[in-house]
């Protein structure tokens, strides 16, 4: 790059250093190096393009030898992570060399930059820093020494003329350290001046002619043995300075490892020799004064680079007039001294938004909201932080814009250096391919950092703008706008604020907006309840206390109210017995109601309500009366009992004797629970298997398993939802058992996998006369049809005994409608996984079993891995379930409905004509196979089942020949 020669004015003495370098500065940052001048041993990772990063690993990879083609498996993978690792190091250490090149040039160009900006009486001093950093130190502590030189100078003739000697020196000695701190931003620079000052205060307290040093206390600072172990010193001359080693080329030139202080000067003559290992010293501080003394214990009183109010409101002002031209915002901010001088264009870019504050009138009463809020979003507009205010949850779409270049670059580096690299021997179209999909990987990975880039921009974004809103209204109201979480949400309560002066009207406001869920608990809702109703209750207190004038007893008065209102909030939420009676109460509320509100909750306000009645007798007429659920005739609604003055009558009686109407369950017919409190309701919805035709009657909420719920006894299949039937005669089940299809989550709650035998009725209600056929029993447990006629006799002729049964289950039917005791109530159902025998899951263990034998082990291990059975099995239960099927006689008919399978078990005359033509063919299998299946053998089994089998019995056939050879 060639250089451009420095077109501004040259430095031609120290004091005019503080007006120069503004303009020096501008022009470094425009040709990229004013960073050296301001951070010491600065690296620009910038100057090494992509490009160059590619170049440099390609010649890393052709340094590395290849893997050897011979390796393969872990010793190849091994060998791959070894080379890509040396050519990372190898990769790594080009970089470095690159970073030290580009940085010695940019150094290089920054010096002659700097020496021809400089006096010739200038330069000649400047040759001695090693680096532009210590030059450019080296300016701001030249331009301050005669300051620094005056004010030593006061401080000595200030103590001559006062009898206390510690308190005239604490002003001048930390105006001395404010003018040092005000040179550099950096905090390597600020420990030196510190180091500095401090020594300067040591030194001055050693030198103050005590007579014991010991009473001097050593500051925080320095170790406690420093004034112990230091010998009493006499005056020094006039002439004595403040020596530092001269600043090394190595580490950084900030971190200085020792100061002295030379006791003599050269101007007197009796100056101590150097010692021959410290190289040449030069003076960066000369205090032509003679040391006083100084109060030890010190309290620094040092200007942090926080950003104060007036500063930032000079920022927002420089911003209005000169945009985002930062070179002129830091030139007049400079020049007026409104900004500190460490301050550089990249700093303010970098903090902007963080420092930016409200310019205009601050908000202090809530009748001028109003008019302030056009002027404020007017003003939020013009730095783009409006929207944050008037939208909810915005999102800035230019955020992903406004990432740095530098950011950028580093994000696609990155991104490079995780995808690895295309391989090399493929093909022209493979090589192809694969670098168009690399280049996928990459920029999707570009995509999103930059999205997470972008997302933190917007809550940076989002800060800035709650901190702005901040600054622009009286700090009373902070309080109130930071309980609120987001620009948004503070900005809504700030406009809300107008309508009232009174801020417990909007805190009541919020606590009444809190609801408890159907779904949560009790102490969830507590917990949420809680904020807003101890805001509610301190802003009662405050108004009390504001309203109390001073007067301590009313404002004792008010603070006690509000302690005991917060007292029972935090107890009624908590107390145990508390919660169980208002539990109580719900519950009662929900299954015992009025008679309005029970026709108005289960028959959506009237008292009808159309249902499917198991006898099959129309019974769209069902009425709640007192006695009995009974379905009333339509002769029956117009007879005279129904004129209005027995309704009257009817309805004075009711009251009289307040009696709940009974309850009605419209999805299992039960008359001790409603739909709101079934756990059968619960289930079907859960497992979205609601009955057909069913209509949840309106205002009825859905019943959840976290309810406490009722689960009837009367006559209920649990499988397809029907009240006509049970489990055990479901044909919808017995066909699903028959498919393999049985439905997921079934329980089976009768505790039998396969159902015993049963008779399934049909339903009476949608026969006719015509479509009647002779009944027929449908075998729930039969696995196939029987194929025997007098089975097939046996099982349709109702015997005696199960008609009697049927007979029975009637009448208890008709028993359980009245009985009390019908119900169980399920208090809070915990969802446990089903350990019970399904039928297709008997099914495959049978299955198992003729394949596998009695290797009840091997059965479980394989079922469990072919998923067709459960986890939870062991094999004693494999065990005890396969006898009780034998024992019921469903495994041979299973057995008989499955096809002949491979893989069974060998029986004893198929392993002996094995071992007999095994010895006669050998390895022929095909013979083997052939000639057995010739004799009824071997009927599903393959070629390939021979071969097996003979290897695995072969050795057991040797041993057995060779016994019976030797005896």
């Amino acid at each position: 790059m060639e250089r451009q020669p420095y077109t501004g004015p040259r430095l031609g003495s120290w004091s005019a250093f503080p007006q120069w370098k503004a303009g020096f500065m501008a022009a470094m940052a425009s040709v990229h190096l004013s960073q050296y001048f301001l951070k010491p041993q600065f690296e620009d990772l910038l100057l090494v393009s992509p490009a160059l990063v590619q170049r440099l690993r390609d010649e890393a990879e052709r340094a590395e030898p290849i893997v050897a083609p011979m390796l393969n498996g872990t010793k190849r993978e091994m060998a791959t992570h070894d080379r890509m690792l040396r050519v990372h190091a190898r990769l790594e250490e080009a970089i470095q060399n690159e970073v030290a090149c580009h940085r010695a040039e940019a150094e290089h160009r920054a010096r002659l930059y700097l020496i021809s900006a400089l006096d010739t009486a200038l330069v000649d001093i400047m040759q001695a820093a090693p680096t532009v950093f210590d030059a450019w130190l080296f300016l701001h502590v030249k331009s301050l020494m005669p300051n620094l030189t005056q004010q030593v100078h006061d401080v000595s003739e200030l103590l001559e003329r006062s009898t206390d000697d510690v308190a005239p020196l604490e002003g001048p000695m930390d105006k001395s350290l404010q003018d040092l701190l005000a040179m550099r931003g950096a905090a390597d620079s600020n420990a030196w001046f510190h180091a500095i000052v401090n020594r300067l205060k040591v030194t001055l307290s050693t030198h103050a002619g005590a007579d014991d040093t010991s009473c001097i206390h050593a500051p925080s600072f320095l170790p406690s043995h420093t004034f112990e172990r230091m010998p009493r010193a006499a005056h020094a001359p006039p002439g004595a300075s403040l020596m530092r080693h001269p600043l090394q080329p190595l580490g950084s030139p900030l971190r200085l490892q020792r100061y002295r202080t030379l006791r003599t000067s050269p101007a007197v003559g009796n100056a101590r020799a150097s010692s021959k290992k410290e190289s040449p010293q030069h003076s960066f501080l000369h205090v032509p004064a003679k040391l006083l003394h100084y109060k030890t214990q010190i309290e620094n009183v040092v200007e942090t680079h926080r950003v104060v109010a007036q500063r930032t409101k000079a920022l927002t002002k420089l911003m209005a007039a000169h945009g985002h031209n930062w070179a002129a915002i830091l030139a007049e901010g400079h020049a007026t001294k409104v900004l500190l001088p460490c301050r550089t264009s990249k700093s303010l870019q970098r903090n902007k938004i963080r420092m930016i504050a409200y310019a205009g009138p601050r908000l202090g009463d809530a009748a001028e909201i109003a008019a302030w809020t056009t002027q404020f979003l007017d003003a939020a507009a013009a730095i783009g932080l409006d929207k944050y205010f008037t939208i909810g949850d915005y999102t800035d779409a230019s955020a992903a814009l406004r990432v740095s270049q530098a950011k950028h670059h580093l994000i696609a580096s990155k991104a490079e250096a995780m995808e690895p690299e295309v391989p090399s021997g493929l093909s022209a179209s493979a090589h192809r391919h694969a670098t168009q999909v690399r280049r996928t990987r990459v920029q999707d990975r570009i995509d999103a950092a930059l999205a997470k880039e972008a997302l933190a921009i917007g809550a940076r974004d989002r800060r800035a703008a709650e901190r702005y809103l901040l600054s622009a209204v009286d700090p009373r109201w902070h309080a109130t706008l930071k309980a609120e979480c987001g620009p948004y949400a503070k900005w809504k309560r700030l406009l809300a604020m107008r309508s009232t002066t009174s801020p417990h009207i909007p805190a009541l406001l919020d606590a009444m907006s809190i609801t408890m869920h159907t779904d949560e608990d009790w102490g969830t809702f507590s917990r949420r309840l809680n904020g807003p109703v101890t805001t509610y209750i301190d802003s009662i207190i405050a108004a009390g206390v504001a309203a109390a004038q001073d007067d301590a007893e009313a404002i004792a008065y008010s603070r006690s109210v509000g302690d005991k209102l917060r007292y029972h909030n935090t107890v009624q939420w908590s107390y145990e017995s508390f919660q169980q009676d208002l539990q109580a109460q719900w519950t009662s509320r929900t299954e015992t109601r009025d008679e309005d509100d029970e026709n108005a909750l289960l028959y959506g306000g009237g008292a009808y309500s159309s249902t499917d009645d198991a006898d099959g007798r129309d019974a769209t007429t069902v009425v709640v009366h007192d006695t009995e659920d009974e379905p009333m005739s339509n002769d029956a609604a117009s007879s005279p009992r129904d004129s209005p003055t027995h309704r009257r009558a009817k309805k004075q009686k009711k009251k009289k004797k307040k009696k709940t109407a009974k309850l009605y369950c419209t999805y299992c017919h039960s008359k001790k629970h409603s739909d709101a409190s079934c756990f059968y309701l619960a289930i079907a919805y859960r497992d979205k298997i609601v009955r057909e035709g069913y209509t949840r009657p309106h205002g009825v909420p859905i019943p959840q398993l976290s309810d406490d719920l009722v689960e009837s006894k009367r006559r209920f299949c649990t499988y397809c939802h029907s009240t006509k039937h049970n489990d055990i005669a479901c044909p919808q089940l017995f066909d699903d058992v028959h498919s393999g299809s049985v439905r997921t989550g079934y329980a089976d709650p009768d505790g039998q996998l396969m159902p015993t035998p049963a008779r399934v009725k049909a339903d009476e209600s949608e026969q006719t006369p015509d479509t009647i056929e002779p009944k027929k029993e449908l075998i729930a447990a039969s696995l196939v049809p029987p194929t025997a006629q007098d089975e097939m006799t046996e099982d349709v002729e109702p015997s005696e005994d199960d008609h009697q049964a049927n007979v029975a289950m009637d009448v208890e039917e008709e028993d359980d409608e009245d009985d009390e005791d019908d119900d169980v109530v399920i208090t809070h159902v915990l969802e446990a996984r089903s350990n019970k025998w399904s039928a297709a899951e008997c099914l495959h263990l049978v299955a198992l079993v003729d394949e596998l034998g009695s290797a009840w082990g091997t059965v479980v291990s394989r079922g469990i891995t072919e998923k067709t059975l459960l986890p939870s099995r062991t094999p004693c239960a494999v065990r005890d379930q396969y006898a009780r099927l034998v024992q019921r006689g469903l495994a041979k008919k299973a057995a008989a409905a499955r096809p002949a399978t491979r893989g069974g078990k060998f029986t004893p005359a198929e392993l002996a004509f094995l071992r007999t033509t095994y010895a006669k063919y050998g390895n022929r299998f095909g013979a083997i196979h052939s000639n057995g299946q010739a004799q009824g053998l071997f009927v599903s089994r393959t070629v390939a089942d021979i071969k097996n089998k003979i290897y695995r019995k072969r050795a057991a056939w040797a041993a057995t020949e060779y016994l019976t050879s030797s005896e």
